[in-house]
């Protein structure tokens, strides 16, 4: 089975991978972590457009390549990808030309965001070549927040 993980360094992405980790998967599963670098989301309001690139390409490969890693050391065959494109279209036309037969990835809806259509996982799930699982991170509980900070 042909797994497709794809992360953008927030919350959700993380728990992707800590759910990856608490499952058992078959020995012939492969995964590939995908980050998608969407050149939409720079304003013309940055001075310095170049440093920003360059810094989100090394902060894409750091998070790519940790993620990676941490799904080897639990044994699962994978590899890692970075795209630039709008991130919904992106993971879709990457399932469909590596033959993924599942994609994995977080939510972050938000009420703007669901307002706008501008959903990554509602637009993936919608378009996707196969199965989807959409990951989202558990909210911390308030009560024993306000319990450790009191």
């Amino acid at each position: 089975m042909k797994v497709l993980v794809a992360i953008d360094g927030s919350l959700n992405s993380t728990a992707v991978i800590n759910e990856i980790v608490a499952r058992e998967w078959s020995p012939d599963t492969a995964m590939c972590v995908l980050y998608v670098r969407d050149p939409k989301s720079l304003s013309s309001h940055f001075v310095d457009v170049e440093a920003y690139v360059e810094a989100e390409n090394t902060s894409a490969k750091s998070l790519v390549k940790h993620a990676a890693e941490k799904l080897r050391a639990r044994g699962i065959s994978t590899t890692a990808a970075i795209m630039k494109g709008r991130p919904a279209k992106s993971i879709v036309n990457f399932a469909k030309t590596w033959g993924a037969d599942f994609i994995l990835l977080g939510s972050h809806e938000t009420t703007l965001s669901h307002l706008l259509s501008k959903n990554t996982a509602k637009d993936v799930l919608r378009h996707s070549p196969c199965s989807v699982e959409i990951i989202r991170a558990k909210k911390p509980d308030k009560s024993l927040a306000s319990q450790l900070h009191g």
